[in-house]
């Protein structure tokens, strides 16, 4: 194949981490077009990256000869239907997080990929840091079956977030609250380490510091996988705090830290062995790169033009809509016994704007909720619900 033909449907923000992407590979792929219901928006991508056309209607983008593949970066009730109507008439599609608002949903964009027999990825871009994708390729085939796992990730977002867009903060426009639209990324790094297979998920979710939107704001749960193993989950954007990831392992331990689990640790039982991974993985450290989104376009371009699967599948993009759809269909009945348990037990900020760059210590009643919260998170028993 010549150079891959790009179309980006969807011109908001995040459209330009995928524009600059491409743009970094010239001599494989061309952006040929970019589309956006906000005609202005589009034909202002279009200046900013010489791109020869701006639709309005991604349908007429579709009919574009020109356009091999595309990046469908609207908001996440569109990305079933898009990616669908794009499989069926035989485009690549690579579209963002989350790849649908529910499994359901995820199933059929994975047969209609099938029946076109198109390539179909998922943005998690964190899949290709330089720390994930060595743990992945050179650390996990060392260390054993996965036993025990837990996440806590935190994305403070105040008012002016939600009411940046109106799809934001509501069940229809996005799925959910923070744990589709940002826990899922970390959620993906973790089962995706523990091997994947999500068989089980459950939790409890609530809203106590964002009155104007539908969705949860902070919620746990437990979610158990095919080989046995157990993962704990923790999220919320009512305030910053300790993100971190830990999976226990038979022969050793994986540590993630930071918003998105982009880096960490790891500890093998066989001691030569681990120091000799260490000094591979700091080699790899050291070589000049690309960011996260940009390698993770390339792979997408390079499985077009390969026949290959791309190093994130459609099935394996799914898999943490599984834990999704489990929190939030056990967590409805009790949303408002959390909340009561919450108000009843915690002293909490009165806006959400009073948590912002403080630390747990600095936040009364909220911060002794994490913490609580956090001890539930680590037990490897079964899910506690003080408020059930």
């Amino acid at each position: 194949m010549d150079k891959v033909g790009i179309g980006v449907i969807g011109c908001g923000g995040i459209s330009s981490e995928h524009l600059k992407g491409y743009a970094l590979f010239p001599e494989i792929c061309e952006i040929v077009a970019v589309c956006d219901a906000n005609l202005g928006r589009a034909e202002a991508r279009k200046g900013e990256f010489n791109v020869p056309s701006a639709y309005q209607n991604y349908t007429e983008l579709l009919k574009d000869n020109r356009v091999n593949a595309v990046s469908v970066c609207t908001p996440h009730n569109l990305h079933a239907s898009i990616a669908i109507e794009a499989a069926e008439a035989g485009k690549h599609v690579l579209v963002e997080k989350p790849m649908a608002t529910s499994f359901n949903e995820a199933g059929e964009m994975i047969k209609a990929s099938k029946r076109g027999r198109i390539r179909l990825s998922v943005i998690f871009q964190n899949r290709f840091s330089t720390f994930n994708k060595f743990m992945k390729e050179k650390v996990m085939p060392h260390l054993g079956r996965p036993i025990f796992g837990y996440v806590t990730s935190f994305h403070y977002r105040d008012s002016a977030y939600y009411a940046s867009g109106p799809w934001r903060g509501k069940w229809a426009g996005e799925g959910g609250g923070v744990f589709i639209n940002q826990a899922i990324h970390s959620w993906d790094i973790m089962q995706w380490l523990m091997g994947g297979g999500v068989v089980g998920a459950e939790g409890y979710w609530t809203n106590i510091l964002h009155p104007s939107i539908e969705v949860e704001d902070i919620g746990y749960g437990s979610v158990d996988l095919r080989n046995g193993s157990r993962l704990k989950v923790l999220t919320t954007t009512c305030c910053s705090g300790p993100n971190a990831g830990m999976i226990r392992f038979e022969n050793g331990t994986y540590r993630g830290v930071g918003e998105e689990l982009t880096s960490g640790n790891f500890e093998l039982t066989d001691e030569a062995l681990e120091e000799d991974l260490r000094t591979q993985l700091n080699l790899r450290r050291s070589e000049g790169e690309y960011d996260n989104h940009a390698k993770q376009i390339l792979d997408f371009v390079q499985a077009i033009r390969e026949d290959r699967e791309a190093w994130v599948t459609g099935e394996s993009a799914a898999e943490s809509l599984k834990i999704v759809d489990g929190l939030h269909e056990r967590g409805r009945e009790f949303e408002g016994s959390f909340k009561k348990w919450i108000s009843q037990n915690y002293t909490l900020p009165s806006q959400i704007e009073d948590a912002k760059d403080k630390d747990l210590e600095h936040l009364g009643g909220l911060g002794q909720l994490i913490k609580d919260l956090i001890k539930i998170a680590k037990s490897e028993g079964p899910l506690d619900t003080p408020f059930a």
